[in-house]
């Protein structure tokens, strides 16, 4: 979905799908804490340059298609906590 010049959701054409590199991070006890408030289970945690990320809501790791349900910037990178993403169907 994005918005038209008027501020309605209309249905947009699919993104590009966008290959970034990135670091796989193990998710601590740090990010539990954090995101635990919110009511999301992390199941995979990633790095990347900020540059790189574009507030994408899915992200396509190893294979799997996680939602993006966490984000945390600090400087030149972007820390991104994943959970299940459950496609509609």
């Amino acid at each position: 979905m994005t918005l038209d010049a008027e501020g309605n959701e209309i249905a947009a054409d699919p993104p590009e799908d966008v290959e970034v590199f990135c670091n796989v991070r193990s998710v601590g006890i740090e990010t539990w804490a954090t995101v635990a408030e919110l009511g999301i289970k992390p199941e995979a945690q990633i790095q990347v340059r900020s540059c790189d990320y574009d507030n994408q809501t899915l992200v396509l790791l190893n294979g799997r298609e996680y939602d993006v349900s966490y984000t945390s910037t600090r400087g030149d990178f972007t820390i991104i906590t994943l959970a299940t993403h459950i496609p509609n169907g």
